[in-house]
């Protein structure tokens, strides 16, 4: 079985992760913990998703949480101010928005400030063909307490060769072939080039479910070449982690030359699980090849234009 990947499929996409310390002391501050409040940016383990398509970021409104604490409360108001830098090819901290110019005030008696930080120009990524990482890393710079030593960074990770993505929803771009338009076939064996056609009713389901402990694969023959955007595994797995993990997608005009769009993209547990292209693909044939610790799969659908 192909070795499951833990990153989600998306044209692009962008892990935003804050790491940090799960206190504010360290060695030297120890003695001084007790005694007087130190300012701190607090622990969060966060993951964020962007999606890229060729028309640019998708949910552009997107919002990192940051969190100011203070090991002990004051008596009166703190007022933290907080920087980033940023490291990657064309990202600048004029693409980064801060509100309040990164001040934040900790109210008297409260030990923690909550803010979010955003990206405010996606300019940067624009043109961007290959894997590229972009680091932003926040810091406290002043404070009316003492600062701790420990800052969190967040990592932005941008990743435009992907083709596909799925979703739970049906695809907006193409609408859905008729069932007796098309064929659909399934592989049971990945190292084998055994097809076995399957019947398949006007809902597009089966007539018999498929379910193999490792992998499936299904492969619709159009009979002639059509703008495909989109193809659908109905699936309803006996129970959520039976599900089939990742998949490969390819497409052939002939049968005979096959381009592979994706490989072990994840795959979302749903009924049914949709699996769409950013940019639609001229085929006749597409194949699903789908793999998990169970993979199942109930019926097929198509979408083209």
């Amino acid at each position: 079985m192909k070795k499951i990947l833990k990153l989600t499929a998306l044209f692009g996409f962008s892990l935003l992760t804050f790491t940090g310390c799960e206190n504010p002391d360290t060695t030297e501050e120890l003695p001084y913990y007790y005694y007087e409040s130190i300012a701190y940016l607090e622990n969060i383990n966060t993951r964020v998703a962007v999606y890229h398509s060729p028309d640019g970021i998708v949910n552009q409104d997107i919002t990192m949480p940051v969190t100011v604490g203070l090991s002990k409360a004051q008596s009166g108001d703190c007022t933290v101010r907080v920087e980033c830098t940023v490291e990657g090819e064309g990202f600048t901290t004029q693409n980064v928005a801060l509100p309040n110019n990164g001040v934040v005030t900790i109210p008297a008696g409260e030990r923690s400030a909550k803010f979010s930080m955003s990206i405010s120009d996606w300019s940067f990524c624009s043109g961007v063909d290959d894997a590229r990482s972009y680091t932003i890393s926040l810091k406290i710079v002043e404070a009316s307490t003492r600062i701790s030593t420990n800052f969190n960074s967040t990592v932005y990770v941008l990743n435009k060769s992907v083709k596909s993505y799925t979703s739970t929803v049906a695809p907006t771009e193409g609408s859905q072939v008729s069932t007796d338009a098309y064929t659909v076939s399934c592989n049971l064996d990945m190292g084998e080039e055994k097809w076995t056609p399957m019947a398949i009713r006007s809902n597009g389901r089966f007539s018999e479910y498929l379910y193999y402990y490792d992998y499936i694969g299904l492969q619709w023959d159009l009979g002639s070449s059509k703008t495909v955007t989109a193809v659908a595994n109905i699936c309803a797995p006996y129970s959520y982690g039976y599900n089939a993990g990742v998949y490969t997608i390819m497409t052939s005009v002939d049968g005979q030359k096959w381009t592979t769009y994706d490989e072990e993209m994840a795959l979302p547990s749903s009924e049914p699980q949709y699996v769409s292209f950013y940019t639609p693909v001229t085929a006749r044939y597409v194949r699903l090849h789908m793999y998990g610790s169970t993979a199942f799969s109930n019926g097929a659908l198509i979408y083209a234009k």
